[in-house]
């Protein structure tokens, strides 16, 4: 027996989504599948309750309830409706300094919260000269910027992405105990 879903957007089935399931109780993962050509997704699971994921490029993240599977009948979920994201238009550029010098291989983690639900739209690490650059769509109050490197305090900024950006963050040392 199964547990499957089919994924679409407003352009019909999409293909190529990628959906997790967890088991909620025990928080163990089951192996993940790829949407088919008709937005398809079924799993086999053990019984329990579970959790589904279903992530695709260019689209905001699903979530769904939670799914009691006895194993003994079919669960079909219906259909899951990915949001596409708003074409990236607006360049950020996120300068890490200590304060004085750039910070290079610092870790930039760019997220979006949408309807409650936060997840990452980029990451990367910043070069020589402290700088990390990422294209995003412009909202002026959903994305954050969290920067850290080790032996540094991680910082978070509020980005205000209105057309092009440019974000100065200074990480101070941490305190060695």
């Amino acid at each position: 027996e199964k547990i499957s879903i089919n994924v679409f957007d407003v352009n019909g089935p999409v293909s190529g989504a990628t959906a997790s399931l967890t088991e909620v109780r025990k928080q163990a993962a089951v192996p993940t599948d790829i949407s088919d050509s008709a937005g398809l997704v079924d799993f086999s699971p053990a019984p329990g309750y579970y959790r589904m994921k279903i992530s695709a490029t260019d689209h905001y993240d699903y979530f769904s309830s939670i799914i009691r599977f006895d194993g003994l009948s079919n669960v079909n979920l219906g259909v899951a409706n990915l949001v596409k994201m708003d074409p990236a238009t607006s360049i950020v550029k996120v300068n890490v300094s200590d304060g004085i010098d750039p910070v290079s291989n610092a870790v930039v983690t760019i997220k979006e919260t949408r309807s409650g639900v936060t997840q990452v739209v980029a990451s990367g690490v910043t070069g020589v000269t402290g700088a990390f650059n990422v294209t995003l769509h412009d909202d002026a109050t959903n994305f954050t910027a969290v920067v850290k490197k080790a032996n540094y305090v991680t910082q978070v900024s509020h980005l205000n992405v209105t057309g092009d950006v440019e974000e100065n963050v200074t990480l101070v040392a941490s305190v060695p105990y």
